[in-house]
């Protein structure tokens, strides 16, 4: 008896360690959930991404609309767009990645 004694003696502190660290494990996963919802709660009535996705799509709708006029003033913007600096060209792509997200793709890779 004298060595359950000892035994429960070692084993309390190791078994409430780990407890501790469950539940402090189980904090960080409600809370990044918690987190998770308000984000999602956040985007609701949130029209950049359909935006965004107006503005990159429509020239690709618009050579499909039998409107010779509307089909010109495409070509001509992409013209137009030829000539702007690359560093607003990046700026631009840039935006478009991060309002949909794409920040998270080297996450994706590790």
């Amino acid at each position: 008896m004298a060595w359950m004694t000892a035994l429960t003696t070692l084993i309390a502190p190791v078994s409430n360690i780990i407890g501790k660290w469950q539940d402090r494990r189980a904090q960080v996963t409600q809370a990044k959930h918690e987190a998770s919802l308000e984000r999602i709660k956040a985007q609701r009535g949130d029209w950049k991404d359909e935006f965004v996705l107006l503005v990159v799509l429509y020239p690709v709708v618009s050579m499909f609309i039998p409107i010779e006029f509307l089909q010109e003033n495409t070509f001509m913007a992409f013209e137009k767009l030829s000539k702007l600096p690359e560093w607003y060209v990046g700026l631009y792509a840039g935006i478009c990645m991060a309002v949909f997200g794409i920040q998270a793709i080297p996450k994706l890779r590790k």
